[in-house]
């Protein structure tokens, strides 16, 4: 006999985490079509209907899925419970399967073996044997009758509203259970088996790759054997935090400058920062830009909303940063363009806010304030200061790429050098940097990588110089997504100063420093008496050729001679490799005591 059984999957454009998760492409396929395909492989669903929300931006969800003969209903954004309770109006069947939007891998054969053994046992819901670690998430099977209980008595209970079965974890004695065994082939722990990240979409795209099977329809035996016999893949995505079912993410505003003139360092340790936050903590964020919005693109491709303004609207941005719900802490990442009072409005409507590598008066009335190791921070006047001072290199924010351990590397005879001048190289030091390096003696024992920048303004006249300069002793790499790959294969960076120079010492790679201010030299004069970086020239009035090259060649000689410090270089390695993670610790301690002072 067939029995009725309708999945109903709960999926919205709106995650916190991830905008647009749901339509995202993984191996070419949108997510929501992982789902409902391998949905489609079960021998007891006779029904799939996608629930989302009547939100204007779930329009182009439900249109997708329609569009494929897929049932849709829409309800409540927040009221996860009322909108599942609307999709499973007027069916007639006696259990019912929650599927979150969010798993590529739901499993139907596991959902097919629980519906049997609920019905053989005439149980509400199921337990796992003791001890049982199954690689499943994201689908539970619970008798219809249980759900009518959980909206008469307790349809206003918070966990039931967001997680549904939830309530009946919390709550055993509410339904009743039949014990589910997880055969051994099925049977892993450790792995992140949802989407709520970018890392996850790799973790998903790299078990295909490594399986070489056609998305979406790898068996999940398959994936478990994969994992048991390369356990590595799991720190594509391991820093992922899962938010517990009690848990209330941090709602965070990141406000970052943005344009050709400041160069791409502020969205660098903008998008560094909010991916930790995001990641380890499971914070929601909302990202402002201010600028021309030179190299957003990085932004919406990392999953996060951002809003943009130009200079001269700061009336604008903060109305727009104050926009009800305000969040719970801002974070400002800008040279100009957000003045003190700013500030000060933020903290006469209580919001928190700290600030990152700021030289101005903005930092008197900030609650936190983070800086690398920069000396004239010390000289700043912080008499009337009334928040916290956080300095060192382990207060650095460099991307997530770069906080992994580096490889180790061969001093060979040949010195490779990668030449990167920043994301727009305002001061166009690439070209110095060029001509200064055909000037050096040692010209043919180098190799060159010459990264040039999605918002450079000479690209063709670079490409040009370069190849008439160095012919095939130069490869030319264009706007790359990361530099670690390069740097993993590099003797020495030659780059203008800025989060690169912490990117390279964080893979423990020797430089030299193109300065575009003195404060720039200032800034990396910690590295240059550690003695692992060296300063070639500040802008504007050292661009001397000659003396640039002299740089350069001293520090190949003291690379080849071993006399730059590699034991200080591993300690400050690792302590800029966690600095991201250690700003937002700090970010929601501080979001975690004003709770605190809220509920007092």
């Amino acid at each position: 006999m067939i029995f009725p059984l309708r999945a109903i999957i709960l999926a919205r454009m709106g995650s916190s985490r991830l905008r647009g998760k749901s339509l995202r492409p993984i191996c070419e396929i949108p997510l929501i079509f992982h789902v409902i395909q391998r949905l489609q492989q079960s021998q007891r669903i006779t029904e799939i209907v996608v629930a989302t929300s009547t939100e204007p931006q779930d329009t182009p969800l439900a249109d997708a899925v329609a569009a494929a003969g897929i049932h849709v209903v829409r309800g409540s954004e927040s009221d996860v419970l009322s909108r599942f309770a609307l999709a499973a109006e007027h069916y007639k069947g006696d259990y019912v399967v929650r599927v979150t939007g969010d798993v590529p891998f739901v499993d139907a054969a596991a959902i097919d073996r629980m519906v049997d053994i609920l019905r053989t046992e005439q149980a509400d819901f199921f337990a796992l044997t003791p001890g049982a670690t199954p690689i499943h998430e994201g689908f539970e099977v619970f008798s219809v009758s249980s759900l009518q209980r959980l909206l008469s008595q307790a349809s206003d209970d918070p966990v039931a509203i967001e997680h549904i079965t939830g309530y009946f974890k919390a709550h055993p004695e509410f339904v009743s259970h039949a014990l589910v065994p997880i055969p051994e082939a099925e049977s892993f722990s450790g792995a992140r088996m949802s989407v709520d990240t970018p890392a996850d979409i790799r973790f998903v795209e790299t078990i295909y790759e490594r399986l070489q099977q056609n998305a979406p329809f790898a068996p999940i035996t398959d994936v478990v054997s994969l994992l048991k016999k390369e356990p590595s893949l799991l720190r594509i995505n391991a820093t992922v935090h899962q938010k517990t079912l009690n848990e209330t993410g941090a709602h965070i505003t990141i406000v970052f400058e943005s344009s050709a003139e400041a160069g791409q360092g502020h969205l660098t340790r903008a998008i560094a920062l909010a991916d930790t936050l995001r990641n380890e903590h499971a914070a929601a964020i909302k990202m402002i830009s201010l600028g021309d919005g030179t190299g957003i693109n990085r932004v919406t491709e990392q999953g996060f909303t951002v809003s943009e303004f130009a200079p001269g609207q700061e009336r604008m941005l903060m109305d727009a940063v104050l926009a009800s719900p305000p969040p719970e802490l801002i974070v400002i990442d800008v040279k100009d363009g957000i003045s003190a009072d700013s500030v000060k409005e933020l903290n006469n409507r209580n919001i928190p806010s700290a600030l990152i590598d700021d030289g101005s008066d903005r930092r008197l009335f900030a609650d936190m304030n983070f800086y690398p190791a920069s000396p004239q921070v010390v000289d700043l006047d912080w008499i009337n200061a009334t928040g916290d001072i956080y300095r060192g290199f382990e207060y650095s924010i460099v991307p997530s790429e770069y906080q992994g351990a580096p490889l180790k590397k061969n001093i060979t005879d040949k010195t490779r050098i990668l030449l990167s001048m920043g994301g727009s190289d305002p001061c166009h030091f690439s070209m110095i940097a060029l001509y200064s390096l055909a000037a050096c003696q040692m010209i043919d024992e180098l190799d060159i990588d010459l990264v040039i920048g999605a918002g450079f303004s000479d690209t063709e006249e670079i490409v040009t110089t370069a190849n008439a300069l160095f012919t095939d002793r130069i490869q030319i790499h264009q706007a790359p997504e990361s530099l670690r790959p390069l740097m993993e294969h590099t003797d020495l960076a030659f780059i203008s100063f800025g989060v690169t120079a912490y990117e390279a010492a964080a893979m423990n790679l020797p430089a030299v420093y193109m300065c575009l201010s003195a404060d720039h030299a200032q800034s990396a004069a910690p590295f240059v008496e550690s003695r692992i970086g060296a300063i070639a020239a500040i802008f504007p009035n050292q661009m001397n050729k000659e003396a640039i090259c002299d740089s350069v060649s001293e520090m190949i000689m003291s690379i080849k001679n071993r006399r730059f410090v590699e034991n200080q270089m591993s300690l400050l390695s690792a302590q800029i490799r966690s600095g991201a993670s250690n700003v937002a610790a700090k970010i929601m301690e501080r979001i975690g005591e004003h709770r605190h002072e809220k509920r007092q």
